[in-house]
């Protein structure tokens, strides 16, 4: 194998590609790995020196959510916006929530944390679990997908949109584009974000569903697709 130094390619054998082979042959093993099983001590370093840590916010499992998804995103503006699976309190919660980190004003410390956009527990139409990360479109309109929800007869998740309020106002406003049925071809199960192409037109993948499912959702190997809102 190659070097493991931070930035450099690695190059798998052919047998370190295979997916699910437990345990690891030797040679898929990493240098620190590899010295362990030898009983020595690995001496190339995996930590870069220099990097410092720090916690920008600390979810509570309440009304903030709990379980982050996917990668946050970035505004010009410096926020941060991300999404959280659900929520761990026993009481009434959301399924999912988008939340916007706010930077901290000069000479401050705090970052400010706002959700968006909760997925109700009680109207499994708009969505449950949220997955993947966000995109933003010119609009300043946020793109994602939930894993769950949608179809009622299927539960394979929707793709939606979530408008931004007008000036003075607060609430943002969600769109489903897309409810996957996991039939007839249908995609079912997003895991991940989607993009938006400049002319808005949404492209994505789903972990189940197309043509090789019977219908369910749940035994099909997947779809690439596309959405276009109507002009």
């Amino acid at each position: 194998p190659a070097s493991s130094t931070f930035g450099s390619v690695i190059h798998l054998p052919p047998i370190c590609r295979q997916p699910f082979v437990l345990p690891l042959a030797p040679q898929c093993a990493g240098p620190r790995a590899r010295a362990a099983a030898a009983g020595r001590t690995a001496s190339r370093p995996y930590v870069a020196a220099g990097v410092t840590e720090s916690v920008l916010w600390s979810f509570t499992g309440g009304s903030d959510g709990v379980f982050p998804q996917g990668p946050v995103m970035v505004d010009r503006s410096g926020a941060l916006y991300g999404v959280n699976a659900g929520c761990n309190i026993r009481a009434w919660c959301y399924d999912g929530v988008v939340y916007k980190l706010g930077p901290p004003a000069s000479g401050q410390g705090a970052w400010t944390e706002t959700d968006i956009f909760g997925f109700p527990s009680t109207n499994g139409a708009l969505g449950h679990a949220p997955s993947g990360g966000l995109v933003m479109d010119e609009t300043g309109a946020l793109f994602g997908t939930t894993t769950y929800g949608g179809d009622v007869s299927c539960n394979c998740g929707v793709v939606y949109k979530l408008t931004p309020p007008p000036r003075g106002q607060g609430a943002w406003t969600e769109t489903v584009l897309h409810a996957f049925t996991g039939a007839n071809g249908d995609g079912a199960v997003p895991l991940a974000n989607v993009i938006v192409d400049r002319r808005g037109v949404v492209y994505g993948t789903t972990g189940g569903g197309g043509a090789t499912d019977a219908g369910t959702g749940l035994d099909g190997s997947g779809t690439v697709f596309e959405l276009k809102e109507p002009r």
